[in-house]
């Protein structure tokens, strides 16, 4: 049981440390216009996103959005100050950040398959946090484009 609490721990320390590396490539390009650039920049949006995603549904209470102003969310972290010791922001200031991280990740519409955090791998995310959030709109919008892209397979596909 003892490795299992390390584990948790190791989690989080893990995700910040990617959440640093994003925000290196978000804050320091010195091109921003070029493909290479853009997939780059886009990539690393995405995955910050998913890595505070991942943060929030582990480390902070279920999303209820009339208690989200007064439950505590996580340390937001926007760009690269290893000084930096930022308080917790509340759940719902939380959901925007994030939610604001997919957005900027999709502007940049991300199509190279090698990159892995493609638009629709970025969709794909942005509909669980939509459902995590109890924005059943929006989720379903984002499940939708994914799966007219990607559809499911019938069980006699299989």
């Amino acid at each position: 049981m003892g490795s299992a609490i390390n584990k948790n721990q190791a989690t989080y320390k893990t995700l910040y440390s990617v959440i640093k590396d994003c925000n290196m490539v978000i804050g320091n390009m010195d091109d921003t216009e070029s493909d290479l650039a853009r997939t780059l920049l886009g990539t690393a949006w995405s995955i910050r996103s998913i890595c505070y995603y991942n943060l929030m549904q582990r480390y902070c209470e279920p999303y209820q959005p009339e208690t989200a102003k007064e439950t505590l969310g996580l340390p937001l972290v926007d760009d690269f100050d290893m000084e930096a010791k930022p308080a917790r922001a509340n759940l719902k200031e939380t959901a925007e950040f994030i939610e604001e991280g997919f957005r900027k990740a999709l502007s940049y519409n991300v199509s190279n398959e090698d990159f892995i955090f493609t638009s629709s791998v970025t969709k794909a995310y942005f509909a669980r946090f939509f459902f995590w959030t109890q924005n059943w709109s929006n989720a379903i919008t984002y499940a939708k484009e994914v799966l007219e892209k990607y559809p499911m397979l019938e069980a006699d596909d299989m």
